[in-house]
């Protein structure tokens, strides 16, 4: 996909359509996210692999830019929401019946079918 595609993707709100969330690892023995490696598989080959530093150089660096736009807003975040803060891997487009698997080392995997 190039060019306009990419951009009406983002414009469209695309990537927020949903997300699966694997078990939650307390804060105290989670790793350092800059340094959290992630794969993504398809039907159990990898396709996709990168490290917490591709997102922004550190997630946090999103999660901080999201903090300061809605405080200049007058609103904030709150406890108990979820923030997707990036993605480790490339943009990979799935076919219908792909069995989907993503590890972040230190963190967990999460599995998908879509039909």
């Amino acid at each position: 996909m190039g060019g306009d595609g990419r951009a009406t993707l983002i414009a469209d709100d695309f990537f927020a359509a949903g997300c699966v969330l694997g078990t939650a690892v307390p804060r105290i023995t989670a790793p350092d996210l800059h340094d959290v490696k992630g794969r993504a598989l398809i039907n159990g080959e990898e396709v996709a692999s990168g490290t917490g530093a591709d997102v922004l150089g550190h997630p946090h660096n999103a999660l901080a830019w999201l903090a300061n736009h809605l405080a200049a807003e007058g609103k904030g975040l709150h406890a108990g929401q979820v923030v997707l803060t990036g993605s480790l891997v490339r943009t990979i487009w799935l076919n219908a019946g792909d069995s989907v698997v993503m590890e972040l080392a230190g963190l967990g995997k999460v599995k998908a079918t879509f039909a």
